[in-house]
């Protein structure tokens, strides 16, 4: 502490979930304090954010995580509202419930049976990537990428960080063929301390719509191509991703 600023380098917590890494300043000569945090997050585990139901982790892996803000404020809630720097979190590589993977595309004929029937299968997570620009105190995706064996899922949206409620969109593509796709994206949104999940109605509305747009001017059989995904989705370039977001 020197002249009114505080230096904090490194700043180091070891928690029983994870790391926490970085440095800090806070300059108190101003009327409103300015600080400046440079964070890094190591080894977080994902059984921590999702809950464990019936003794199984529907996602396990761990992640990594970095956040460089800067901004006014004289308390950490006011900092974080008006901040402006860039939020990252990264998961190299781990495990999902494969009922949750297919939902991800919202693929009706393999999710949902999977899911009905209890079916506790895995499938890989290539990688996740979520890389947020902060402006204002509010994070904009600029990448939002879940790659898994069997989806490829993307995401937009924003996290505001005064009001602490998310509100992001996430729309997957399948990598192999399925019969029963809904066009649907999922809606995630709420507090950050008890979102909802849900799916974009209106979405489905629409590809009825087309469904019985086909059947009339067509064929009823034509119909079912409304539904049909031809799993076209390729995997993603996790080395570029992972690259990027750090």
């Amino acid at each position: 502490l020197e002249g009114g600023v505080l230096d904090l380098d490194p700043v180091s917590f070891a928690f029983n979930r994870g790391e926490l890494n970085g440095t800090a300043r806070i300059n108190a000569t101003r009327d409103m304090p300015y600080s400046t945090i440079d964070f890094r997050l190591a080894g977080y585990p994902l059984e921590s954010i999702v809950p464990v139901r019936g003794g199984v982790a529907p996602i396990t892996g761990r992640a990594l995580g970095r956040a460089r803000l800067e901004g006014q404020g004289n308390s950490i809630h006011r900092f974080a509202a008006g901040s402006k720097g860039s939020i990252s979190l990264v998961v190299p590589q781990g495990e999902l419930r494969a009922a949750f993977a297919e939902l991800l595309g919202v693929n009706a004929s393999a999710g949902l049976l999977k899911l009905l029937s209890g079916d506790q299968s895995r499938s890989s997570i290539r990688c996740a990537v979520a890389d947020f620009e902060v402006t204002n105190g509010v994070a904009r995706a600029k990448t939002f990428v879940v790659d898994t064996d069997v989806v490829l899922a993307q995401g937009s949206g924003s996290i505001n960080l005064g009001t602490e409620t998310l509100d992001l969109k996430i729309e997957g593509e399948s990598k192999r063929p399925r019969l029963l796709r809904l066009w649907a994206p999922i809606l995630v949104r709420g507090h950050l301390s008890a979102p909802s999940v849900g799916v974009d109605t209106g979405a489905v509305v629409v590809q009825a719509g087309l469904t019985g747009l086909l059947a009339a001017v067509v064929a009823p059989i034509a119909a079912l191509f409304a539904f049909v995904e031809p799993g076209l989705a390729e995997d993603a370039n996790c080395g570029s991703l992972i690259a990027n977001a750090r």
